[in-house]
């Protein structure tokens, strides 16, 4: 797979820091830091931009960070690279607020090897004497001055390659059916419909006892014309209808 994104878990040697030395003046503090990206073969990260993670450490090599800045490098034939810590993008704090007298600090350097975001411890380095001998040198008893203006942002370096996307995951099984719920409480009765026409019945007889204004259902006995028919009692006689 040669030195392409997915090679193993990187790792860095020779970390120099004899020669770091702060710069004051008109421009930002920094730490000149340079060092050698091996993988866990033992072999170059040549010819590469990594991005790298810069975390101060206050206290201890577990103590909690007070300043954390980020780089992207470009590594040579060898795999050494160089940077300047206080001059990366910054993430967290100031590099210019740290107290270099107060407390021992420690250096934590970690690498984004996928190029996403997913960064690795490969190195844990304590300050010496570098940073404190200038601290040192430049204090005084006075009140320190304003904090001047933020430079003007470097250009951006390269983008790395873009990893190859990972396998869809399989979907997730079915959740449990949850429990039926209460039956609700029973509604109200609606009011009564309206009654129905009677069912009539075609019948042979006649009626008994007939009134003006019977009406009956013939079955075509006693019609004129034989068909099953309505007949009506005007008082005096039975008048197919």
């Amino acid at each position: 797979m040669g030195r392409s994104i997915t090679m193993k878990r990187a790792i860095t040697i020779a970390l120099f820091l004899s020669i770091a030395q702060l710069l004051w003046g008109q421009s930002p503090m920094a730490v000149n830091y340079q060092g050698v990206a091996l993988n866990d073969d033992g072999i170059a990260i040549s010819q590469m931009t990594i991005n790298l993670q810069i975390s101060i450490l206050e206290g201890s090599s577990t103590g909690s960070p007070v300043y954390i800045e980020r780089h992207q490098v470009n590594t040579d034939a060898i795999g050494h690279y160089m940077l300047a810590i206080g001059r990366g993008d910054v993430q967290q704090g100031a590099f210019a607020d740290i107290v270099w007298g107060q407390s021992g600090y420690w250096t934590k350097i970690d690498i984004d090897r996928e190029n996403n975001n997913d960064f690795k411890q490969l190195a844990l380095i304590e300050f010496l004497s570098v940073p404190y001998a200038n601290y040192a040198r430049t204090a005084t008893s006075g009140i320190a001055g304003p904090r001047g203006p933020n430079g003007p942002d470097g250009p951006k370096g390269p983008t790395g390659p873009t990893s190859v996307p990972g396998p869809a995951c399989p979907p997730g099984a079915a959740g449990l059916q949850g429990d039926p719920g209460r039956p609700g409480a029973k509604g109200m009765q609606g009011p009564n419909g309206l009654n129905g026409f009677p069912i009539i019945i075609a019948q042979p007889e006649l009626p008994t006892d007939p009134v003006e204004g019977t009406f009956y259902m013939d079955d075509g006995t006693n019609r004129a014309d034989g068909a099953v028919g309505l007949r009506y009692f005007d008082g005096s006689a039975w008048i197919d209808l």
